[in-house]
């Protein structure tokens, strides 16, 4: 072999070797020689390694250029010393030229499976879970630390980063390096948190990007005196022996508490379908019937609801009773008493009642087996043994880590030592954050980290995510293709497809639309993947529309209603054309002054999330709730957090595609732990869209749909309301060409018939220059601008008597008068002048609400 390859590489006993000139395999040996030396050196086969690199394949040398390039548009750039732009994910992929094809980064070029993809970090038998643990967790930890590569789907409230705690304990409690990493530091410094609780922190270094390693090295801590951590050997094996017993136990149990829940959710489902059916058949004489048929279990009540069926459809009555009388042995009596109900009534009422029965029966019959499970798994007592199992564990892993500390007495590093000693930092610093984009800079650029575990891995793009897979030998790929991926404007959308054209690759590297999670699905299709089943968050009403709706039906809920307040509501705001410029007004109102009120939810102990799927009505929601602990924002920005109540603003007039999304609702949906409260227009029929769904679903399991109240003289605008504002107007003057203007006009007349306000009178359209009489404490720019011919008030409230002003009226269009343009600007101006003069000027925005009341009070005040 000559080694001028640029595709190959030569390792002797694991260093890598230059200046080779060539390299034969000859019976078990090797036989090395070295440019400018005639000495030929042999080798046992053991101590000679000889790396391919993947870039020999043309795919995968396609894929790499097209991740360089992705790199050069997406990468961050920043503003050198040298005032020169600086893109250091597009200089990380610069320097890559050679890659081992049996590396993650290797597979992922080559979109192939490693040869070693199944080689064990630990034994089965060595796994222990000092986090707790659930079936499908076990399983999932079982494959990451038996797998180089692994999958984990973690859908809302699965224990993902439980998950990744077990994960965590077992590679550090075994020498080894963990990186935790994701496309920010917020689900990291959630696995932070969690270790630190547990006396951890001392092995966690938070690095990455320049600003957390500063913060890190100028906060390095000494190493703890962990001797409490310490145990006997016989200690330890005692704790091994009582753990291996109790973990067999758990296990059996953990099946039943899953059977339970199935039971439950079935049990739940069945009620309710059966109250369905009582509202729609007709009344029949069930005590009559069961004594005719003594139907005693479902099973019966199936069969006989399926023969009779079947009969009716043949008309045939007789056979029907020779059918009874052969098969359940009816005394003559009763064969009577049978025909002649069937005779009274119908055929039709008599399957009805079978089908009654069913429901009456598998209803007992599962109530009673879960009455069984819940004894058994109370006697047991299950979540005090599932506690000592951890306790057990935590104890273990810490005499474990007890053993690695106990001989070092670890230095203090700089910044240049992070590079230069960067084994010696993981053997201090075991577990590694940081996020994808940086974590290639948190050490040398040659470490290998034992694991990479990706977190939250649909939100990391596929350029970041396979620049991090060259750090390490492992890999556990975590997140969920059911929720969001990574948010990508149009600019970047118009320039990474052109790339893909360019590349000619297939839409699976599509950087806008597919996430590392959705491409590690894609291409490793047989490597080991467990999805989480085990739901511990939501209410079991709000999770079960997730569970049908995106996760066919295989979530397990383990949870219980804890509240008395319906789980699921919908608003419906009156129809009109509320939003403007993604904003929509009237939601806003709705769930301020009603929905707060209402449900007599509590804005001060930050139980309520508000989540939108825009910024531009989160901006407004914020102002409007300025002040309290109601936190608003996008559904984007509020996955992976959850709250008691969640509130959903869709925004919409008529539901878009953006906001009807799949994923973007499962989000939403899926962070709401005890009440979800749905605010939609009543414009939409929201047919065939997945809000609508949602809708239905609430109905069906008989939740609360309220009509809001809120509602404005402005609504007449609506095209649907074009007869309403024409009967409106009818007796009115035309003071506008605006209908907005004509609609506030005849409002302002109709409130002045009050007796308490006859003493006022309105004129429309008042200029200025006519009301401000004096204009002493205006600045230049206002005394031009009141003065001004133009310039006029919509409406003058004025005393009949004095003629005095009392007070204006402005209607604002919301187009016409949006921030930054130049009528908000006049806005400005005519605001000033007014609160100068002590004149109060009120104004009315279209997309508003409640302008009868607000004018009332405030001419009453008057």
């Amino acid at each position: 072999m000559d080694n001028s390859n640029q595709y190959q590489k030569i390792l002797l006993k694991g260093k890598e070797q230059s200046g080779v000139e060539s390299c034969f395999h000859e019976n078990g040996k090797y036989k090395v020689k070295f440019e400018g030396n005639d000495t030929v050196y042999t080798y046992h086969e053991h101590d000679v390694q000889i790396v391919e690199s993947v870039l020999s394949r043309q795919d995968a040398k396609t894929c790499l250029e097209y991740l360089k390039e992705l790199a050069s548009i997406t990468g961050l750039k920043v503003v050198t010393s040298e005032s020169e732009e600086f893109n250091a994910l597009h200089h990380y992929y610069s320097n890559i030229s050679f890659v081992d094809s049996q590396s993650l980064l290797g597979a992922f070029l080559a979109s192939e499976v490693p040869k070693d993809s199944q080689t064990p970090f630990i034994s089965i038998s060595s796994i222990y879970y000092p986090f707790g643990f659930n079936i499908s967790q076990i399983e999932a930890v079982k494959n990451a630390l038996n797998n180089r590569i692994s999958i984990i789907e973690g859908p809302p409230g699965t224990g993902k980063t439980q998950t990744i705690l077990n994960i965590i304990a077992n590679v550090v409690s075994n020498g080894g390096s963990v990186a935790v990493v994701s496309s920010n530091n917020a689900a990291t410094q959630n696995v932070h948190a969690k270790l630190s609780k547990y006396g951890f922190e001392f092995v966690i270094a938070p690095l990455g990007s320049k600003k957390n390693k500063t913060n890190f090295l100028q906060n390095q801590q000494p190493q703890p005196d962990l001797s409490s951590w310490k145990l006997s050997p016989k200690e330890l094996t005692d704790l091994q022996n009582n753990i291996s017993q109790l973990y067999s136990t758990l296990q059996a149990k953990l099946n039943s508490k899953v059977e339970l829940s199935k039971r439950k959710s079935e049990l739940q489902a069945l009620e309710l379908e059966y109250s369905h059916f009582r509202q729609q058949r007709e009344d029949f004489n069930v005590e009559q019937l069961d004594d005719m048929f003594n139907i005693r279990s479902f099973q019966e009540a199936i069969k006989l609801w399926i023969s009779y069926r079947s009969y009716r459809i043949r008309s045939l009555l007789v056979t029907s009773l020779i059918f009874v009388y052969d098969s359940f042995r009816l005394r003559k009596s009763r064969v009577f008493k049978l025909r002649q109900y069937v005779l009274e009534n119908s055929l039709a009422s008599l399957i009805e009642y079978f089908q009654s029965s069913f429901y009456r029966l598998k209803i007992k019959d599962s109530q009673e087996f879960i009455s069984s499970l819940e004894l058994d798994l109370e006697a047991f007592d299950f979540d005090k043994n599932m506690n000592r199992y951890t306790q057990l564990c935590m104890k273990v892993f810490r005499h474990k880590t007890w053993q690695q500390y106990c001989q070092n007495r670890r230095k203090q590093y700089t910044m240049q030592e992070l590079k230069t000693r960067s084994n010696e930092f993981l053997k201090d610093y075991p577990v590694v954050l940081s996020t994808t984009y940086s974590v290639n800079n948190s050490l040398s650029p040659d470490t290998q980290y034992d694991y990479l575990i990706i977190d939250e891995a649909s939100q990391v793009n596929i350029c970041t995510g396979a620049l991090a897979l060259s750090c390490a030998k492992r890999v556990v790929v975590v997140g969920d293709t059911k929720q969001l991926t990574h948010v990508v404007d149009n600019k970047t959308h118009g320039f990474t497809k052109g790339l893909l054209d360019k590349f000619r690759l297939d839409e699976r590297y599509d950087y806008s639309k597919q996430s590392l999670l959705s491409v590690f699905s894609n291409f490793f299709e047989h490597v080991p993947k467990t999805m989480l089943k085990e739901h511990y968050r939501c209410s079991p009403k709000i999770i079960e529309f997730c569970n049908q709706k995106f996760y066919g039906g295989e979530l397990i809920v383990m949870t219980e209603s804890t509240t008395d307040k319906s789980p699921l509501l919908v608003y419906k705001t009156v129809p009109g054309n509320h939003q403007r410029n993604r904003v929509n007004q009237r939601q806003i109102d709705v769930i301020k002054n009603e929905i707060i009120v209402e449900q007599n939810l509590n804005v001060s102990d930050g139980s309520i999330g508000i989540v939108t799927p825009y910024r531009s009505q989160t901006d407004q929601l914020q102002k409007a709730f300025e002040g309290t602990t109601i936190q608003a924002d996008t559904v984007d920005k509020f996955q992976g957090r959850e709250k008691d109540v969640v509130i959903i603003s869709t925004v919409d007039n008529h539901i878009s595609e953006f906001a009807d999304e799949r994923n973007r609702l499962n989000v939403a949906v899926s962070r709401a732990i005890d009440q979800l409260i749905l605010v939609v227009s009543e414009n939409d029929s929201v047919l065939d869209t997945n809000i609508g769904d949602l809708i239905k679903y609430i109905e069906y399991n008989n939740m609360t749909i309220v009509k809001s109240k809120v509602y404005s003289i402005f609504d007449y605008l609506y095209r649907s309301y074009a007869n309403e504002r024409q009967n409106y107007l009818k007796f009115s003057n035309r003071i506008s060409e605006f209908d907005s203007e004509n609609l506030m006009y005849t409002l302002i007349h109709s409130i002045l018939e009050d007796e308490q306000l006859s003493n006022l009178g309105v004129s429309s359209h008042v200029p200025l220059n006519l009301i401000i009489r004096d204009k002493r404490n205006l600045s230049v720019r206002e005394k031009a601008y009141a003065a001004n011919q133009l310039t006029h008030v919509d409406f003058l409230i004025y005393d009949k008597a004095s003629k005095l002003p009392k007070s204006a009226v402005e209607v604002d269009g919301v187009n016409f008068h949006k921030k930054g343009s130049l009528q908000a600007v006049r806005d400005k101006l005519k605001n000033s002048i007014f609160e100068k003069s002590d004149i109060p000027l009120l104004r009315f925005r279209t997309d508003g609400s409640g302008e009868e009341q607000l004018l009332r009070d405030h001419l009453r005040a008057l």
